[in-house]
């Protein structure tokens, strides 16, 4: 962890006369990652481009116009031109906190945004808080960053892994509870952010000029953090996955990048369903009973243990909140117990069904590697049509279901010539070699293949 000077060192406040590249190169440090350039001129949302690190220096001065007033960069870095989404981010440059204030005149804001400024540097300075590397004025509130640096390599930003974009979003919760009292967003989690130009017009506010503050260690250099030193100073302790399929699901995500099929979608789904559990803090009533049931699938897609999949959705239904978000409320055993046993009589799932079911918002989505916001936040045109399984599908459903409840049932795992006569009891036809597939489809074991496996004992709950 940084050493704590014996006596603060900074720039003090700067106020350029024009959009300025100091924080941009101090957060991205000339790498060969992208950053991403915007402007909101009257509440229309545009993007003017993504320059690489490397040079932006040599670009600014060709879009210097476009970004005079009410201009954003993106605070972390990308793989590619033309991106903003968390699946693409190749570098964790900083976390942040975003301080606000709300419904007050423009000299109100301005005295209490100054003297907010003063007590950071106070709690700085008591040790209450890591020292900040960069400290924006907005003009109508503050934005405190950690430059973070990788473990291994100090002069380079920490690379955007999926574990650890995952414990990113952990330490960005943690900021949020501590300067909770002053002001913090607490949806200021994801990494995809963006934050205002240093030097631009800030319209809303009286068109204040963006003004930002640096601060240096002893050695004279812009203070900075691994993920750990800032996760020991807010109190987060590093992910532990609860299984093993989890753990896989986030240490294969760079080799299923590129991959496609049915491994590399789940896998995906359960990163995504894990980093949105971390941003919400809990589910809440109205998309927890969802939530229970997508993560039971998810995780038996990835061939979580009967037993692991139980312990992860009850220790979910712990975290669930009521309807507003401010209570917990958690899932009853009942409810917990009933999303486990419906998992493999859930209906075949696309991506715009689980926004849909978990609500996700644009925000949410922007963190996440491909799922969208739910349909109710997108343009008419933009909506998804569910397209309607076929018959075939939705006897192939029902037919697993029923082989689900017989094995659930009977505690046991039958013959398949066995199974086959209590289907044909049910009205339904399938053959053997129809029964060893849907067997393998539900993770079950095919009792004339296998010997008994102590698997089996989990797979009844």
């Amino acid at each position: 962890m940084n050493d704590a000077p014996a006596k603060l060192s900074g720039t003090g406040i700067i106020t350029p006369g024009r959009p300025d590249l100091t924080t941009i190169n101090a957060l991205h440090r000339g790498s060969d990652a992208f950053v991403t350039l915007h402007t909101n001129l009257g509440g229309k949302w545009r993007t003017i481009g993504s320059l690489r690190a490397s040079g932006i220096s040599g670009a600014f001065p060709e879009i210097l116009e476009d970004l005079l007033r009410d201009s954003y960069h993106s605070i972390n870095a990308f793989y590619r031109k033309g991106t903003r989404k968390t699946g693409d981010l190749r570098y964790l440059t900083a976390c942040y906190a975003d301080i606000d204030v709300h419904d007050k005149g423009l000299d109100e804001t301005r005295a209490i945004v100054a003297k907010m400024a003063g007590d950071i540097v106070e709690l700085q300075v008591r040790g209450a808080l890591p020292y900040t590397s960069i400290m924006v004025l907005s003009g109508r509130g503050v934005w405190l960053f950690w430059v973070l640096h990788d473990a291994k390599d100090a002069s380079k930003p920490q690379p955007a892994y999926p574990e650890k974009r995952h414990f990113y979003a952990r330490i960005q919760r943690a900021i949020n509870e501590r300067l909770a009292s002053i002001g913090a967003d607490a949806g200021a989690t994801d990494a995809a952010r963006v934050t205002r130009v240093p030097g631009s017009v800030n319209t809303a506010a009286g068109d204040f000029r963006v003004s930002y503050s640096l601060q240096f260690n002893d050695a004279g250099k812009v203070f900075a953090y691994t993920l750990d030193e800032l996760a020991e100073w807010f109190t987060v302790k590093p992910p532990e996955f609860y299984n093993a399929a989890t753990a896989q699901a986030f240490s294969e995500a760079e080799r299923e990048k590129k991959r496609s099929g049915h491994r590399a979608l789940w896998q995906r789904r359960l990163r995504e369903l894990e980093v949105l559990r971390v941003l919400r803090g809990g589910f809440r009533d109205g998309t927890r009973n969802h939530a229970a049931l997508l993560f039971a699938v998810t995780l038996t897609k990835n061939k979580a243990a009967a037993g692991d999949v139980l312990a992860e959705v009850g220790k979910l239904g712990e975290e669930c909140l009521d309807a507003r978000g401010e209570r917990p409320c958690p899932l009853t055993d009942d409810e917990v117990a009933g999303a486990v046993r419906s998992r493999f009589a859930c209906p075949q799932l696309t991506d715009a069904t689980i926004s849909d079911w978990l609500d996700v918002t644009p925000d949410e989505a922007a963190a996440l590697e491909k799922l969208r916001p739910a349909s109710r936040f997108l343009p008419e045109g933009e909506r998804v049509q569910e397209r309607q399984p076929s018959k075939q599908a939705q006897e192939r459903e029902e037919r697993r279901a029923v082989i689900a409840g017989q094995v659930n049932e009977r505690r046991c795992v039958p013959k398949l010539e066995d199974m086959q006569e209590l289907l044909r009891q049910c009205g339904i036809a399938a053959s053997p070699e129809t029964i060893r597939r849907d067997y393998n489809a539900l993770g079950v074991r095919n009792p004339r293949r296998h010997k008994p496996h102590e698997r089996h004992a989990g797979l009844f709950v």
